[in-house]
């Protein structure tokens, strides 16, 4: 199988915090924290923007292939705490 040859990573990012379509009262976020997430996926793309990974991907005829990713994740550069290489294969 042709390796693929991205990087395995945890990424710590501050999310958004909120997203429900309901009516609330919007003072009741107010003093809410924003939440810390983590995502774990391969790294395909990094730039002063935004990341992108995934974090399921499929072989075609027993060979990684470019456009076969699922899973995928954008985070803006500038809500990342952190981001740990994981060690794989």
């Amino acid at each position: 199988m042709k390796k693929l040859n991205l990087p395995l990573v945890i990424i710590t990012w501050i999310d958004s915090g909120y997203s429900d379509a309901s009516w609330i009262e919007a003072k009741t976020r107010l003093n809410k924290p924003m939440p810390t997430a983590v995502s774990v996926g391969w790294l395909y793309h990094k730039s002063k923007e935004k990341v992108i990974l995934f974090s399921a991907w499929c072989t075609l005829d027993g060979e990684y292939e470019d456009g076969c990713e699922g899973s995928l994740q954008e985070i803006a550069t500038k809500n990342i705490k952190d981001i740990k290489e994981i060690s794989w294969q």
